[in-house]
């Protein structure tokens, strides 16, 4: 995994040691025996412009049923025992209502078994949470906290949840829709732009925060060539324009989610950008302003 703070790049083996690589100064750290077992998961913080505190940390998990904290420098600041072999271990964005944390690097999340959401804080080790869910969505399949305030939770029956991570309603479900038969396989989130893509099989889905809600906006959905293959990937560009997609026959698709604005003006007669490839000429009346 790559930090996205710094030019690091975190190896876990199966044997559970961890190489950290810094690309600037190529610089290799070994730790050996991070963990007992394979190492499966991991991910760094992931620091905005509306978070000035988080240090750059790596959360990693292993086969060993163990969720490790550690410093850039490889050194563990904290470790927990899961009930279960963690997946999709990331540091959790939560938000609370008070505005007053601000910080990402000290509440860690995994999926544990399938079934649920597992929260570990370390500042406060002896109050974790655990995020279930209704029998009827089936299995988790993966999660991404987003935006300033939300998780989305996507399943093997095929239904995406949202819910707000907001500390006091964090078990509030703000949208609930089976939007796919089968299981998703990726989601992506743009923050500027404020929508979420899902990808399954040979489709993609946008959902659209409008307000306080969320809804699918089916005009701009993805339906892929079957000669492309099914998505494997999907990811924004940071201004949540464009939108990448990965299949597995090889292919890499990039599509225009939402035109920049680009115009110029001479005279009474103005060109505006309304594709990549096409402008549009308008000539004003001499009385408009």
């Amino acid at each position: 995994a790559w930090s996205k703070m710094s030019p690091l790049l975190a190896l876990g083996s199966y044997k559970g040691n961890l190489v950290l690589f810094n690309r600037r100064t190529a610089r290799t750290i070994p730790v050996m025996g991070k963990h007992a077992g394979r190492i499966t998961t991991g991910g760094w913080v992931y620091r905005d412009a509306h978070d000035t505190l988080s240090e750059n940390r790596l959360v990693l998990g292993s086969e060993d049923r163990c969720v490790t904290v550690s410093s850039v420098n490889g050194d563990t600041i904290e470790s927990a025992v899961m009930k279960g072999e963690p997946t999709r271990a990331q540091f959790a964005k939560v938000k609370y209502a008070d505005h007053a944390q601000t910080r990402r690097d000290h509440i860690i999340s995994c999926i544990i078994n399938d079934q649920r959401i597992f929260m570990h804080d370390i500042q406060d080790p002896d109050n974790p949470l655990e995020l279930s869910f209704q029998d009827r969505y089936g299995s988790i399949v993966d999660y991404q906290w987003f935006f300033e305030g939300y998780l989305l939770v996507t399943f093997n029956s095929g239904h995406c949840v949202i819910i707000s991570s907001v500390m006091k309603e964090i078990r509030e479900e703000l949208y609930s829709k089976r939007i796919f038969k089968v299981r998703p396989v990726s989601i992506a989130a743009a923050s500027n732009t404020k929508r979420l893509a899902v990808a399954s099989e040979k489709s993609v889905k946008i959902i659209e925060q409008r307000g306080s809600h969320f809804e699918e906006v089916s005009a701009q959905g993805l339906h892929l060539d079957g000669s492309l293959g099914s998505v494997t990937k999907v990811s924004w560009t940071d201004d949540g324009q464009l939108l990448t997609c990965a299949t597995r026959n090889g292919h890499l698709l990039v599509y225009l989610a939402q035109v920049p604005i680009v115009s110029s003006g001479y005279g009474n007669v103005v060109a505006s950008l309304t594709s990549l490839q096409e402008l549009t000429l308008s000539r004003l009346e001499h009385n408009v302003i």
